[in-house]
């Protein structure tokens, strides 16, 4: 899948490894917000009008990211 996305110029973050600043930079500038459900999306606090695409590893969806999304206007899909 990363491969596939690197075409379109994403690329990959691993947010534990980024002081909170450069999180929130990252996140302040994005378009585009791909990732798996977890305390990472909560970052989309500071984004603005981002599309997100949430993936989920169970078998079931978790709304918490799809609020958040809403009340920051940012476009939000799993």
């Amino acid at each position: 899948m990363l491969d596939r996305l690197s075409q379109y110029g994403f690329k990959k973050y691993i947010l534990e490894n980024l002081p909170i600043t450069e999180q929130i930079e990252l996140f302040y500038d994005a378009d585009f917000v791909i990732g798996t459900h977890g305390a990472g999306l909560s970052n989309l606090v500071f984004s603005r009008k981002a599309r997100v695409l949430e993936l989920f590893p169970t078998g079931y969806i978790l709304p918490h990211y799809y609020y958040l999304s809403k009340s920051t206007n940012n476009n939000y899909a799993y």
